[in-house]
């Protein structure tokens, strides 16, 4: 009976927007709500919400079957999983910006600090920035929080939402294969809530196979919401419950099957405000900041982001355009 449920549950999340006489009388209440509304099961209800969604009971019912629906739309789209992972790590992405940036005409300046701003008061506006020993001008200046001066930075938008996060290398990962009975060498995601803390605490383990490590070991990135000042104290339990560690207090027979810790580093990191609107935060009439990362596990937040940046800067022109290809796909097959 569960399943039959969850199947036409899931089924319905996929096309939701064709029916919204079903949904939009709990658009704005918790996602749990719905659920109960649908009869679904309250394993059901946790599963959905925690594990697919990655929700919890502040969730709205929209946000969560916008959730499902991207993460159905994902399953077979690309493997087995419905999600994406860059191999060598996100740094490539930027890395693919720049090259089709410069490609594009961009310039780019390395390893140079910028050592001031010149600002002219009478059009509240900043002028050029100094970089090494060199002034370039410029029209608008976009910038992140680290390359604005103390003195300019308002105490409105000051962001001080932050989150716990954990780094840590171990010798294998936490998924073992059912058929070959070893670890499985790509990378994992879990996604639980504790007693102490009702915004689930995130984990990525990613091994050797997609390049983020060297073979043999694994990284393991844990993050959550912050609900003490100590990232150590809030993260360590989750850690000695996964991985065999000094501390942990298991048995032998534990310790073999569970992976053993060889670092692990715990700090508290700022994030940005998600009800901070980026049209707000023009220091002046051409200078904008950045946000900065957030919570979320994908990277949808800095693409809306970037697409308003661009609107506020040329609204007259479209953002990433199709390329057109200079050869068509009928010349291709011919």
């Amino acid at each position: 009976m569960d399943k039959r449920l969850l199947m036409q549950f899931l089924s319905f999340c996929f096309q939701f927007e064709k029916f919204p006489e079903q949904w939009t009388e709990f658009e704005n209440r918790p996602a749990v709500e719905f659920m109960e509304y649908k009869k679904l099961p309250p394993l059901v209800q946790h599963h959905l919400l925690q594990a697919l969604a990655l929700g919890t009971s502040q969730t709205t019912t929209k946000q969560f079957l916008q959730r499902l629906h991207r993460f159905i739309q994902g399953v077979g789209r690309f493997g087995t999983s419905p999600y994406l992972w860059t191999i060598h790590g996100s740094g490539e992405l930027p890395q693919a910006f720049c090259r089709c940036a410069a490609v594009n005409g961009a310039v780019y300046c390395l390893r140079r600090p910028v050592r001031a701003w010149i600002f002219n008061k009478q059009c509240k506006a900043v002028v050029a920035v100094v970089i090494g020993n060199q002034r370039v001008d410029c029209d608008f200046l976009v910038t992140d929080r680290s390359y604005i001066p103390e003195e300019l930075w308002p105490a409105e938008l000051e962001e001080d939402d932050h989150i716990a996060r954990a780094i840590l290398i171990t010798d294998k990962t936490l998924r073992v294969s059912k058929s070959q009975l070893k670890p499985v060498e790509n990378v994992s995601m879990l996604a639980f809530c504790t007693e102490a803390n009702e915004n689930p605490i995130l984990l990525f383990d990613a091994a050797s196979g997609v390049c983020a490590s060297p073979k043999g070991t694994s990284i393991v990135n844990i993050m959550s919401p912050v609900s003490c000042n100590d990232a150590r104290e809030q993260l360590q339990p989750t850690v000695q419950r996964l991985f065999s560690t000094a501390s942990s207090g298991n048995s032998d027979a534990d310790n073999n099957e569970k992976p053993r810790l060889i670092f692990s580093a715990y700090f508290t990191q700022k994030v940005a405000k998600s009800d901070v609107d980026l049209a707000k935060k023009k220091l002046f009439d051409n200078v904008i900041v950045t946000s900065l990362p957030s919570y979320n596990v994908d990277l949808d937040d800095v693409v809306d982001e970037t697409e308003k940046l661009f609107k506020i800067l040329w609204n007259d022109m479209p953002f990433f355009p199709p390329k057109k290809s200079d050869t068509s796909v009928e010349e291709m097959e011919e």
